[in-house]
């Protein structure tokens, strides 16, 4: 039986994102809607999808660092707050 430091460690690894990662024509289409686009260009979704993976693996790659240098392995808001933040993006929303 492994220990428990290792189960955690294999839980929380980098080496777990996988860059084929998929998101949905449907989804790119919801979140085109809510930000006010009425048209898209069916080759448009391929580009979106990629850069949307790209993003979501770099902001999730940082996050899992800050939680390994705190010996965590619970992903805390701050830690999303804080890697948003180190990008320049801000979030706003109820505090």
């Amino acid at each position: 039986m492994e220990k428990k430091s290792d189960i955690q460690k294999s839980r929380l690894s980098i080496n777990n994102i996988t860059s084929k990662s998929y998101i949905s024509k449907l989804s790119i289409k919801r979140l085109a809607r809510k930000s006010g686009i009425k048209r898209m260009s069916c080759t448009i979704y391929a580009e979106i999808n990629k850069f949307i993976v790209e993003f979501l693996t770099k902001i999730v790659k940082d996050i899992i660092i800050f939680c390994r240098y705190e010996n965590r392995t619970l992903i805390k808001v701050s830690d999303v707050l804080v890697v948003l933040r180190r990008y320049g993006k801000m979030y706003y929303g109820k505090r």
